[in-house]
């Protein structure tokens, strides 16, 4: 489904180009040129391209109050977090706060993945009367304002998308999960496009989060089934920063 286009120039600076993966968490597995590695399976090969590029992005599936409101919010915790990781600062046995941060971000990688896969359709809503109908200007306005508006009776569908993943976020974080640092020396972890019921969240070509497992080093072969997994889990692609070292 093609995004729905905004007034000449985009005078209000809304996003079109929405990462599923934070780019931040892209660019920390691209070479020193600033590119990584990814396979895209529908096509059998293998691309080089920097974390902006709109392969790794939904193309205004969401709205602009999800993009810049709670989803900035659990990314913001999420790379403060993954900071501290990969630099010393917290060990890699998690408490509650950290645990739940992940958790968070996992969800919503998850479901801003599935809405890409799938985006939902304009919505119908009945026993509502219309109001008088907004121009394209004043739409864009309430938006870049952070409100939801209908044309008519018609709610446009990534309202119908922010609304889904925001009420489904917290369902998918079960408060029993626990993650993990682990890390491997000689093997490089990848990253898949979507996230579904196998937890699993990269961090580095070298450390990587898993749910309900033991942290700290892994085997190769482990580090090989991380992989495995990853694979299985993307959808379109997965990448990597060099797929020479990533066993596969």
């Amino acid at each position: 489904m093609r995004h729905e286009r905004t007034q000449r120039r985009n005078p209000y600076g809304l996003t079109i180009n929405q990462h599923v993966f934070p780019r931040a968490s892209i660019a920390r597995f691209a070479q020193e040129d600033g590119f990584v590695s990814i396979y895209l399976h529908e096509q059998r090969m293998t691309v080089r391209l920097p974390p902006q590029d709109v392969l790794f992005c939904a193309r205004r599936v969401w709205n602009q109050a999800s993009e810049h409101g709670f989803m900035r919010s659990v990314e913001g915790d999420f790379q403060k977090l993954a900071n501290h990781i990969l630099d010393g600062s917290i060990g890699h046995s998690l408490g509650p706060t950290e645990n739940r941060i992940v958790s968070h971000f996992y969800a919503l990688c998850r479901l801003r993945a599935e809405a890409r896969q799938a985006p939902p359709q304009d919505v119908q809503m009945k026993g509502v009367l219309p109001e008088s109908a907004l121009t394209k200007n004043q739409e864009e306005i309430l938006e870049k304002n952070g409100y939801i508006f209908a044309r008519g009776t018609i709610m446009p569908s990534r309202h119908i998308a922010s609304i889904r993943i925001q009420v489904l976020l917290d369902r998918l974080c079960a408060p029993e999960t626990t993650w993990a640092v682990v890390y491997s020396r000689a093997i490089e972890f990848l990253a898949p496009d979507s996230f579904r019921e196998i937890g699993i969240v990269p961090l580095s070509p070298n450390y990587c989060l898993v749910a309900n497992q033991s942290e700290g080093e892994i085997s190769s072969d482990n580090a090989i089934e991380i992989n495995r997994i990853a694979i299985e889990q993307s959808s379109k692609y997965y990448f990597a920063r060099d797929f020479a070292k990533c066993g596969i």
